[in-house]
């Protein structure tokens, strides 16, 4: 957001895809600590964390209005038929992609988009 910033951007949205959820983003004390948060829950001796809420609020921390934040709460774990997953099925799955961009990015007809 800083470097789009710097770049002369003024009305910035942050969307983001699917990703693991908090239901099955089990993880270990070095990666809350990484992501400076707390655990969202404790189950069966198990941390999880919340990416969805996590990156919404690194987005606003980072000074995007919160009208200007979209998300689609799915859970790529869960949704085997829609979404890839390397926790699910290994280094051998399918990839997602993400994109970045806006008017001024250089891809040919990513505007169009």
């Amino acid at each position: 957001v800083d470097l789009m910033r710097g770049q002369g951007a003024q009305h910035i949205h942050v969307s983001m895809g699917p990703s693991i959820g908090p239901c099955c983003y089990a993880v270990g004390a070095d990666v809350i600590e990484a992501l400076e948060t707390g655990p969202d829950r404790c189950l069966g001796g198990r941390l999880y964390v919340d990416l969805h809420r996590i990156s919404a609020l690194q987005a606003k921390k980072a000074g995007v209005s919160p009208d200007m934040i979209h998300q689609v709460q799915a859970c790529t774990y869960c949704n085997s038929d829609s979404f890839f997953s390397y926790r699910r099925e290994g280094e051998h799955t399918g990839r997602n992609i993400s994109l970045i961009g806006g008017e001024a990015c250089s891809l040919p007809g990513l505007q169009a988009l």
